[in-house]
C-alpha cells in the first residue's frame, strides 16, 4: 500500500469561507479568542491583517486553517494537556476543565487496570521499554492487536503533514497506512478478535468526529456514525464489547448519553441519558467481562465524575450509572 502521505490541496478562496475577526476564527477552532491570537503571534497561526494600523482588522481563511491544524493542531493539544498544574489551576474555564477531565479520564482508565490485574497475586517485574517505531514526525494513540504482534498509532506521516492510520508489526518492517483522508485520523481501537480497528475523524470547527470501521489488514472505511469532540482524549473514545459485535460511545445530539453500536447494522440502543445541563457523557470502558463499563459525565465547566453502568448479557442498561467520584 503506498506509504506517501497525500499532499493537501488548497481550494481557492471563497467569500463564504472567509472568517471575519478573531471571534469568529476563535469559534471555528473551538477556542477562545486570547488562544488564537497567541497562536497567531506563536505558532504561525494564518491570520491575514487588513490595512489601518495596529487596530485594523483581521480576515481568515477556512481551508488554510485547516492545512494549519492538520501540521500542527495535535502537537497543540497535546502541549495544553502537558500544561504544569499551577498554571492550569490559575486558568479557569475551558482549559481548567480539560486539565481535570484528562486526570479523571486517565482515572477511568486506571480503574478497568486494576479490574484486569485484580485476578493476579505475584508482582510483575520490572518494565522492560522496547522501541517500536523510529521515523520521524509526531505519533499518538497506540493500541495492542489482542495477539500483541501489531500496534495500531495515528502517525503524521514522513512529510508531517497529516495524521492518519497505520498499522506495524512488532519488529523490523515498514508500517502499513489505512487511511488517507487530509481530516485528523486518530484514537483507533483493534476488536477484541483483531478483524477491526475502529478510529475517529475530526475537522476543524465540527462539533463532533465520525467514527470509522476498516479492516485490520486494510480495506474500505465505513462509517458507523459519529461522537462528541473532546480534546482530552488520551482515554479511549470508543470501547469495544468483547464479542467484537458492538461498539459503545457518545453521542453529540441532544438528549446526550452514551449508546451500543451494532458493527454489522449500525443499529444504536441507549445505554445513558445525561442530565439536560451536562456536557454529556463519554470515553466509555467496558470491563473484560462485560458486565461493566466506566465513562465520564460532565456536569458543568471543571465537574467531570467517573460514572459505572451494569450491563446485561447482550450489553443493555441494567438499572442507572452510580456515581464514584
Amino acid at each position: 500500500m503506498d506509504s506517501v502521505p497525500p499532499r493537501f490541496t488548497k481550494p481557492a478562496p471563497l467569500p463564504k469561507e472567509r472568517l471575519e475577526s478573531w471571534k469568529e476564527i476563535a469559534v471555528y477552532l473551538n477556542r477562545d479568542t486570547r488562544t488564537v491570537q497567541r497562536w497567531e503571534h506563536d505558532k504561525g497561526l494564518p491570520v491575514h491583517r487588513l490595512p489601518g494600523g495596529s487596530r485594523a482588522g483581521v480576515y481568515a481563511l477556512k481551508s488554510e486553517l485547516d492545512a494549519w491544524w492538520s501540521s500542527r493542531g495535535i502537537h497543540l493539544i497535546e502541549e495544553q494537556g502537558a500544561a504544569p498544574a499551577a498554571t492550569a489551576g490559575r486558568k479557569r474555564g475551558r482549559r481548567g476543565w480539560v486539565w481535570t477531565t484528562a486526570a479523571l479520564g486517565l482515572g477511568a482508565v486506571a480503574a478497568v487496570t486494576l479490574w484486569r490485574l485484580s485476578g493476579t497475586r505475584s508482582s510483575p517485574g520490572p518494565l522492560r521499554v522496547v522501541p517500536l517505531t523510529s521515523y520521524s514526525g509526531g505519533f499518538m494513540y497506540p493500541s495492542f492487536s489482542p495477539d500483541g504482534k501489531e500496534v495500531v498509532f495515528s502517525w503524521n506521516g514522513e512529510k508531517q503533514d497529516n495524521y492518519d492510520i497505520y498499522v506495524k508489526l512488532i519488529g523490523a518492517g515498514e508500517p502499513q497506512r489505512l487511511t488517507k483522508d487530509p481530516a485528523v485520523d486518530a484514537w483507533a481501537s483493534w476488536s477484541p478478535d483483531g478483524r477491526y480497528i475502529i478510529f475517529a475523524r475530526w475537522r476543524p470547527g465540527r462539533p463532533g468526529v465520525q467514527l470509522l470501521i476498516v479492516p485490520g489488514r486494510g480495506g474500505v472505511e465505513r462509517l458507523l456514525g459519529e461522537a462528541p469532540y473532546s480534546e482530552i482524549w488520551p482515554v479511549p473514545a470508543v470501547s469495544w464489547t468483547p464479542d467484537s459485535r458492538g461498539l459503545i460511545a457518545g453521542a453529540e445530539e441532544p438528549p446526550r448519553g452514551l449508546f451500543l453500536s451494532s458493527v454489522e447494522t449500525a443499529e444504536r440502543r441507549r445505554l445513558t441519558t445525561a442530565p439536560p445541563t451536562s456536557r454529556g457523557d463519554h470515553s466509555p470502558v467496558i470491563s473484560p467481562d462485560g458486565k461493566k463499563v466506566a465513562f465520564l459525565r460532565h456536569l458543568g465547566a471543571g465537574q467531570a465524575n467517573v460514572y459505572m453502568l451494569d450491563l446485561n448479557a447482550d450489553y443493555s442498561a441494567r438499572g442507572e450509572p452510580r456515581q464514584l467520584t
